[in-house]
């Protein structure tokens, strides 16, 4: 199936934050990369994996 008639570029989207992330990183230590991710992600890891495994509102039992 081809759709010739792209509305959104995923690649090119994709290719634009990984520049500009890129750039900001450049003089970052590893540490402060780290940091600067962690601030910037608003989404749980459990909600995370949650997604990945098909399901928002399904949790999973961690550690029993």
């Amino acid at each position: 199936m081809n759709n010739t008639n792209q509305e959104f570029d995923a690649v090119a989207m994709m290719r634009q934050i990984r520049d500009q992330l890129s750039q900001q990183f450049q003089d970052f230590t590893l540490a402060e990369q780290q940091q600067y991710i962690r601030s910037h992600i608003n989404v749980p890891k459990q909600e995370i994996f949650s997604r990945a495994n098909g399901s928002a509102s399904r949790s999973r039992n961690v550690g029993a």
